[in-house]
């Protein structure tokens, strides 16, 4: 019925360190995601319905991320613009949802850099995602909401942009106080 999909929806199998695996597979009426542990337990982790078939790639998980101990999901919500993606974070031996990350400014894509960084009210918090840690980053009182302000934005995440070397990030925050500030933070990624 949909010939097409082959070429949509990829077959190839994403396999991590511990064996574990991730691998889409659909019918007439709809595609899934399903998360393979190394002991051969199977979870449907995702689900599109076939109204949402040419979407894939687009829509719902679209990328991830291994750590050690977990993957990071990417779900983009909308197809196209201007929202941005939320982010899952799964257990890599079950497949379970440990954490609904939200938006994030930042991840690291690296396996030995478990650490994302997000905003929660007037902060940027840096997570060590295997160990749970969090750094706080207090950010001028209300810069947040001035900012979103400032530029015309409804996410917070569009004030930041990062730019890394190696294992060390600066992230830019753009943001008006009267006058229009950009701030940057130099973060050692390995320090998290």
């Amino acid at each position: 019925m949909y010939p097409e999909l082959n070429e949509q929806i990829s077959c190839k199998d994403l396999l991590f360190r511990n064996r574990a695996k991730l691998y889409w597979q659909f019918n007439c009426n709809k595609a899934w995601l399903t998360f393979k542990n190394p002991h051969g337990k199977s979870r449907i982790i995702s689900l599109l319905n076939h109204d949402f078939f040419r979407l894939q790639g687009r829509l719902g998980y679209v990328g991830f991320t291994e750590y050690p101990s977990f993957f990071l999901a990417q779900h983009n919500v909308i197809s196209g613009c201007c929202d941005p993606p939320i982010f899952y974070l799964h257990d890599k031996t079950t497949g379970k949802i440990r954490s609904e990350l939200g938006s994030l400014v930042y991840f690291s894509k690296e396996y030995d850099t478990p650490v994302v960084i997000y905003t929660k009210e007037d902060r940027l918090v840096i997570l060590n995602v295997e160990t749970g840690k969090k750094h706080i980053i207090e950010l001028p009182g209300r810069s947040i909401e001035q900012g979103l302000i400032h530029k015309k934005t409804l996410y917070a995440e569009n004030l930041f942009t990062t730019k890394q070397q190696q294992e060390q990030l600066v992230i830019y925050f753009d943001y008006q106080d009267n006058k229009k500030l950009i701030t940057h933070f130099d973060i050692d990624l390995k320090k998290y």
